[in-house]
């Protein structure tokens, strides 16, 4: 291979590690949306299981809960070894490389051939930079491509267990939903008269109140309980003539 040849393949290399650093960038998108999915899924799971009456299916629970969170930990941890402290190589700024050119150019003007190795020596200079920054940045792209295999293989592992979790925790009424109890509350006494009559109440439970439709037989004892009340007291407040 001719030096220019190899010149041109270290200028490519370079490049295309550089390159390549942008992909591995945008690779690391799709796994971290992936992984809040999860963790909003495992949120859910933790927030909502209710551990009273505890039974065999709450074991199982926790034992696929327990297997997806030690995966999706690992799974994290690869994608921030992917994500986080990497550092690459670049090529000099453009005034190192001037200032390092007019180094050389002072060092050979004393000689007859100044500039041919003038030329040499910069060329050199810059190609084996080239050649440098390419090899370091080979090995982080490597690396980093790496971990976010191994960040997504964990994360395909941390699917099965989880919906396992998932399924017992939403058909086995695992839910602190289904254990919630409501407690109603009267301020004062209510008086039946007609006991006759049975008493039907129809209610429905909003958030933690319970609103109740009397039958319109309870409401008309009710008028009727009150209309004496009143009756009784107007009486009794009336002096005697």
């Amino acid at each position: 291979m001719r030096e220019e040849q190899r010149h041109e393949l270290y200028q490519k290399l370079y490049f295309h590690e550089v390159d390549a650093r942008d992909k591995v960038v945008s690779r690391l998108q799709i796994p971290l949306a992936l992984l809040f999915s999860v963790l909003s899924i495992l949120a859910v799971l933790v927030k909502g299981v209710s551990n009273v009456d505890f039974e065999y299916w709450h074991l199982f629970f926790y034992v696929f809960f327990v297997v997806s969170v030690v995966l999706f930990g690992l799974s994290t941890a690869y994608f921030v070894g992917a994500f986080y402290n990497h550092g690459y190589s670049f090529m000099p700024p453009s005034s190192e490389i001037e200032d390092y050119r007019a180094t050389l150019i002072k060092h050979y003007a004393p000689y007859e051939d100044a500039d041919e190795n003038v030329g040499r020596e910069f060329t050199d200079f810059i190609y084996n930079n080239f050649n440098q920054c390419a090899s370091k940045n080979i090995v982080v792209n490597d690396l980093r491509s790496h971990r976010i295999h191994m960040c997504n293989r964990y994360l395909l592992f941390t699917a099965g267990p989880l919906l396992l979790a998932f399924l017992i925790f939403t058909f086995s009424g695992m839910g602190s939903g289904s254990d919630k109890a409501y407690r109603v509350e009267l301020s004062k006494p209510i008086s039946i008269l007609n006991l006759e009559n049975p008493i039907k109440i129809q209610g429905e439970l909003n958030s933690t109140t319970l609103e109740v439709d009397f039958s319109s037989d309870v409401k008309e004892m009710i008028s009727v309980r009150r209309e004496k009340e009143r009756v009784t007291t107007t009486t009794a407040t009336t002096p005697p003539p």
